[in-house]
């Protein structure tokens, strides 16, 4: 049963799914374009760790990813994808990051298919996404609803910027969907919470903390006609579409749980500022979602908390408090992410879709339904989209990377010593002798010296976020200040990327 009404129908059927077609080919449009962004270097920090876990399974012909900081279905499906291109590419799968200058968090040029392939992977989950919703909100909501909600999802610069990525934010977002409809949706029937309960494992299987969907599902369980039986077979469904995607989570508890205490660590690495949740808010409110979609989802919201079509009184608590409390949760870990948010955005479209439905029950039919309608999508879509397209254009630039690369195998002299840190230029090792260290600020002046090191290379990604800590920026200072600067490359409208200053290392010599 709907939770509302059934919402009144568009005058025409044809326009309707003319539109969300449009909406869908937008979606795409905005995803697979600067989808090779960066090649053939890898710029994200965190690809490389799905990437190294990938190749190690194929490698050593093991299904363990001995990597558990990510849990193992986007993992495995890496893992598929570096099988299926190897015997065309037909490269080195080992990495020896001492022998060839590059640091643990590098990628090969050589591999850069496979991030390739992988982000394609994402960008295509996100795609589904889109076409998910637009499918199950009309069959929920109705067509006006499916149609806004969609055109706010297709346009989300948040699922747009994460959708060209190879991380697990955009794939666990599929998951929570399908998760928080069927619960929800189907609260009553046991297949239905089954499926939803599947889908909540998965999430959980992709990005750990978005299995916290799983809290609608057992609160639907309860308030279902068969409460304990509904428990009983949810909890089963989500631990077992869990073990199975990520079995060695399960298997192997101790590696598990001490990558966990690493995540836990770099969490927590930061100061923490009691600004947290205002931030999370704020970014909701002016870039994820929009002000004109953040009014609707709270309107949305307090439709679902009164109204008594939509389940028992604990459902809709849960249904409306669960986004909260995640963001508030969140807001307790010092480093901030905003992808962090993605898991939020499906409760933010079902409240949306609410509000929209209720709003067609109130607005007299025809032309000023239609002009109604005309409006609130233009409101809702028009800033998220400009937001999502400037991303986009930023991933079809260069990056002030690749250019200082340029620079140095046009400048530095064969054999010279390059010192460089996280988030620069990948040197080749091959003709520079490159030590890598993620943050030069760590090292004092004396042991640069000691190492006979030429040139020292940094980013701004890297300084700016120790500029608080005078114990390493304290060597960031020295540099800036006594050592001369050979060049420098600062993003701007026509160049993406961080700032990369590049300093020679004086040599003084006795000449008496």
């Amino acid at each position: 049963m709907s939770p509302v009404s059934q919402s009144q129908r568009l005058p025409d059927k044809a326009l309707t799914w003319v539109a969300y077609g449009l909406l869908v080919g937008l979606a795409a449009w905005l995803r697979l374009r600067g989808l090779a962004w960066g090649a053939p270097y890898v710029y994200h920090a965190d690809e490389h760790y799905i990437l190294n876990a990938a190749l190690h399974m194929v490698r050593e012909g093991t299904p363990n990813p001995g990597f558990f900081q990510y849990p193992s279905l986007l993992l495995y499906m890496q893992a598929s994808l570096v099988a299926l291109l190897q015997p065309w590419l037909k490269v080195d799968l080992h990495i020896d990051p001492t022998a060839r200058g590059l640091g643990p968090w590098d990628v090969p040029p050589e591999h850069f298919p496979f991030i390739l392939a992988g982000r394609a992977v994402v960008a295509v989950a996100g795609i589904a996404s889109v076409i998910l919703l637009a499918w199950l909100w009309r069959r929920w909501f109705g067509s006006a609803a499916a149609l806004l909600a969609t055109g706010l999802l297709a346009v989300s610069p948040l699922h747009v910027e994460h959708s060209h990525y190879l991380t697990t934010d955009v794939p666990a977002m599929l998951w929570v969907l399908l998760a928080l409809f069927w619960s929800a949706y189907g609260r009553d029937q046991p297949r239905a919470l089954a499926t939803a309960a599947v889908a909540a494992g998965l999430a959980a299987s992709t990005k750990y903390p978005a299995g916290m969907v799983w809290l609608v599902v057992l609160v639907s369980a309860v308030s279902s006609q068969r409460p304990w039986q509904a428990v009983v077979v949810s909890f089963v469904c989500f631990v077992t579409a869990f073990a199975l995607t990520s079995p060695y989570v399960v298997l192997d508890p101790r590696r598990a749980w001490a990558d966990l205490s690493i995540v836990r660590h770099n969490y927590a690495s930061g100061p923490w500022s009691p600004w947290n949740l205002w931030f999370y808010l704020s970014y909701l409110w002016h870039t994820a979602l929009g002000p004109a979609a953040s009014v609707l989802a709270l309107v949305g919201m307090i439709v679902w908390w009164r109204s008594r079509s939509v389940g028992g009184g604990a459902c809709r608590v849960a249904g409306a408090a669960l986004p909260w409390l995640y963001v508030v949760y969140l807001s307790t870990w010092s480093v901030r992410f905003e992808r962090n948010l993605l898991p939020v955005l499906p409760f933010a479209l079902l409240f949306l879709g609410l509000a929209v439905a209720r709003l067609e029950l109130v607005v007299v039919s025809g032309r000023r339904l239609r002009a109604v309608l005309a409006l609130l999508f233009v409101a809702v879509a028009w800033l998220p989209l400009r937001h999502s397209e400037a991303l986009v254009e930023r991933f079809l630039l260069p990056d002030t990377r690749t250019l200082a690369l340029q620079w140095i195998e046009e400048h530095v002299p064969s054999g010279a010593h390059i010192a460089r840190e996280e988030y620069t230029p990948q040197v080749s090792g091959s003709r520079h002798r490159v030590t890598f260290v993620q943050v030069l600020g760590t090292r004092p002046y004396g042991w640069f010296l000691g190492e006979g090191v030429d040139y020292i290379v940094v980013s701004s990604l890297i300084y700016e976020r120790y500029r608080q800590v005078p114990s390493i920026f304290g060597l960031y200072e020295f540099v800036f200040a006594l050592l001369p600067l050979v060049a420098e490359f600062q993003p701007s409208a026509t160049v993406a990327g961080p700032t990369i200053r590049i300093y020679q290392v004086p040599r003084w010599r006795d000449d008496s």
